[in-house]
This record gives C-alpha cells, structure tokens and sequence, in this order.
C-alpha cells in the first residue's frame, strides 16, 4: 500500500476477470486520491462495468491502452501550459 501512496498514477487492467486482487490496490487508490488528489487512477480494458467501483468520480476508464496514452500526453500538455 506504500506503493499506491506514493505513486503518481495506477492503471487496472479491467479484464481478465481473475484479477480481482487488485481492486485492494484500487481501493486504497481512490482513498488516497481523495485525501490528496492524486494518483491519478485509470482502468484499462473492455470490460468496464465488472465493478461499480470503476463509476467512482477519481476513475477514468479507457478502453484501449492507445487511448491511455492519449489521456496521459493530454494530462502532460496540460501541466507545462499548454491549451
């Protein structure tokens, strides 16, 4: 959990299904987001209504990693002023 606490984002795979031992990690994800407003917490996948927890507000949810890597150089454009 120190890991989910330090860290600047979390990525989830949504499926397969047998990795549900990760929604620990996604839990303390969302709580340390709320508490500090990061990570920053995406899951990734086809599957994204196997939990309800993935409709959380600090969850963004990206169905391919392509688009994960469009959400991550728009958040980087952002953070050095870009529009």
């Amino acid at each position: 959990m120190q890991g989910v606490a330090a860290c600047d984002g979390v990525v989830l795979r949504a499926d397969p299904d047998e990795g549900r031992a990760t929604y620990a990690a996604l839990g303390a994800a969302i709580m340390v987001h709320m508490l500090r407003g990061t990570p920053q917490i995406y899951v990734l996948g086809a599957e994204l209504d196997n939990s309800i927890v993935f409709y959380q507000p600090a969850v963004a949810r990206v169905r391919t990693f392509a688009a994960l890597l469009a959400h991550f150089e728009r958040a980087s454009l952002l953070a050095v002023g870009y529009p």
